[in-house]
């Protein structure tokens, strides 16, 4: 009803991601970008929903809100993890280790730090990162996927 209005498209786009509907949330969102290029926030949620379609321009996108907010954890995270999803590990390792000292309750940041650990063969760090997450009580994205591996990684403790 408020095409013009862009706080009440951002939560269209935001409420469409979260069910799911990446490809609509991803039209809102490069609309709004044509309109604020250096836009951090818009770069950011493009990144994620690229990486969640598996897109490569994901990459792009992410490196892009990272050069323009170095500082802010979300970003940096974005950028770790599509880094570490797309084969630099040690590259998104670190990025995800400053994400995760800037926002050390973020859950989602301590599962994506488990996955990288994990894919570098760092068991111990990657239970002691999916623990982190799981007890922080909130719910994110790869909850099932963090209880799963934690379930794994213990079982192949024993």
């Amino acid at each position: 009803r408020r095409p013009d209005d862009a706080g009440a498209q951002r939560l269209l786009a935001r409420a469409y991601a979260e069910a799911g509907r990446n490809a609509d949330a991803l039209g809102i969102y490069e609309a709004q970008l044509k309109g604020a290029p250096g836009s951090t926030s818009l770069l950011n949620n493009i990144a994620l929903l690229y990486q969640k379609m598996s897109d490569p321009r994901a990459l792009d996108y992410a490196k892009r809100a990272y050069g323009a907010a170095p500082e802010q954890a979300a970003v940096i995270a974005t950028y770790g993890w599509i880094l570490a999803q797309t084969g630099e590990l040690d590259r998104g390792l670190k990025l995800l280790r400053n994400a995760a000292l800037r926002a050390p309750h973020a859950p989602e940041i301590h599962y994506h730090l488990a996955v990288t650990f994990n894919q570098l063969g760092n068991k111990e760090e990657a239970r002691r990162e999916l623990r982190a997450a799981l007890q922080s009580g909130e719910l994110f994205d790869g909850f099932a996927a963090a209880r799963k591996l934690l379930s794994r990684l213990n079982a192949s403790q024993r």
